[in-house]
């Protein structure tokens, strides 16, 4: 799967390297897209990525992640 290099609602970095300044937080909410716009609005977030943490396998399906079999959450 290709990444794009650059947010498509507000056009900054979605990976490293960063400005200098910025931390990483890595939040578990449900449901990505509406979680992710959530965090479009707040001040100081330079940019948002949506996907699944840890697991097994480096590109799993939502299908996959369902099952509770990658380890993802």
């Amino acid at each position: 799967m290709e990444i794009a290099q650059t947010h498509y609602v507000n056009g900054n970095a979605v990976m490293p390297p960063y400005p200098e300044g910025c931390l990483e937080l890595i939040v578990g909410m449900g449901c990505f897209w509406g979680a992710e716009k959530l965090f479009w609005h707040l001040e100081g977030v330079y940019s948002t990525s949506v996907g699944y943490t840890g697991g097994s396998k480096k590109e799993p399906t939502y299908q996959e992640v369902c099952t509770g079999a990658t380890g993802h959450t």
